[in-house]
């Protein structure tokens, strides 16, 4: 399920399909804001404004050419403040 959620958010670039893996009464605290997110639908839109805004890189230790979707391993860098 973790991987389905990361080809979602990185290869894919479909937050709105997150919302299938988030629980409806979740809390999370993303990278780009630092209060409190309560409710699946309010992480989708906090997942969405990381994407849209965060300065990140991504490091794939995979090759893409020769590695399937379901196989690819990516690091996600992100500076901290």
């Amino acid at each position: 399920m973790i991987q389905e959620m990361n080809r979602r958010w990185t290869v894919e670039n479909n937050a709105d399909e997150l919302k299938n893996y988030f629980h409806k009464d979740m809390v999370a605290i993303t990278p780009t804001d630092s209060k409190r997110i309560e409710g699946g639908e309010n992480c989708v839109v906090g997942w969405k404004n990381f994407t849209e805004n965060g300065l990140h890189h991504e490091i794939y230790l995979s090759d893409p050419r020769k590695t399937a979707p379901e196989k690819m391993k990516t690091v996600l860098r992100q500076p901290v403040k």
